[in-house]
């Protein structure tokens, strides 16, 4: 099953790599439905639509477009990072691990580690989006889905909603330049939420710029090492010393930063802001693990 998923997922990366012209003609239907409703429908209406179809994987999975475009024309995440963690995830997550999705959107890295018969937690702090997440889980007891943001403490946070084709930058901290709308939701930490958790196998942690907040709530856990994964997404705008602050807190928990490669693999960074700077594109995916289970 594993290697038909990297074998989709390498077919779908090669058309990725074709002139727009020619991905257009690879999938017309996608393309029409998609762009008409973003470029036609949405600036009057700024009403989203839920559309269901089916992931690489063979699982159905809903979006409400215009936000997660990219994964319905695709039937995955096309951005370079984000196809080399969904190889590495395949490659790493085992089979009846824990995913724990921090920030899981519509859910499209929890769908996938449910695929891969892990049992999941998710987490989605807005109210609109975690409506979508919950279509996605209906009646799954392999997945645990909860409407927490989470951070440095237990209690309520402000957070900031971003109109619905920006809604993956939704966070609790203000990082772009687009006007955004402040709601206030509940606020966990994860060692308050995963104290009953022996190991966890992979920690997703997509935040927006709130990275530093998760870790601090989650000392219990570095400290005790039982989780063999954790990934964070950088940007390359992020404050240079916020990065930093991520870094050490990690390498002092004995955590080990890694690149993902394009197949899936990992290798140690000695660098982690140089690395970021020579991409070719504003963020990636970064992959701390325990020395020992390398």
């Amino acid at each position: 099953m594993r290697h038909q998923y990297l074998k989709k997922l390498n077919s779908i990366e090669e058309v990725l790599g074709w002139c727009r012209f020619n991905r257009i003609l690879s999938r017309p239907f996608r393309y029409l439905i998609a762009h008409f409703h973003k470029r036609i429908i949405y600036p009057f209406s700024l009403s989203g639509i839920t559309i269901s179809f089916k992931l690489f994987t063979g699982s159905k999975f809903k979006v409400l477009l215009p936000s997660g475009l990219d994964i319905y024309l695709w039937q995955t995440k096309p951005h370079p990072s984000e196809l080399r963690l969904t190889k590495f995830i395949i490659k790493a997550l085992p089979d009846g691990g824990l995913f724990v999705d921090v920030g899981a959107h519509f859910g499209y890295f929890s769908k996938l580690a449910q695929d891969l018969n892990a049992e999941v937690i998710s987490y989605e702090a807005s109210k609109n989006t975690f409506a979508v997440l919950e279509k996605n889980f209906i009646d799954e007891s392999q997945v645990k889905i909860h409407n927490l943001a989470i951070g440095d403490c237990v209690g309520e946070v402000d957070f900031i909603e971003y109109p619905l084709e920006y809604a993956e930058y939704n966070s609790t901290v203000n990082h772009v330049s687009i006007k955004g709308t402040t709601t206030t939701v509940k606020m966990k930490t994860l060692d308050s939420c995963l104290s009953h958790k022996p190991k966890i196998d992979v920690l997703k942690v997509d935040v927006e710029g709130a990275e530093l907040n998760v870790l601090a709530g989650m000392s219990s856990i570095l400290s005790d090492q039982i989780c063999s994964y954790i990934i964070l997404e950088f940007i390359k705008t992020t404050d240079p010393s916020e990065i930093d602050k991520c870094v050490d807190i990690l390498n002092n928990s004995g955590y080990t930063p890694c690149a993902i490669q394009e197949n899936g693999e990992i290798q140690p960074i000695n660098n982690l802001r140089s690395h970021l700077n020579s991409l070719q594109w504003e963020s990636d995916n970064i992959v701390f693990h325990v020395k020992e289970v390398v």
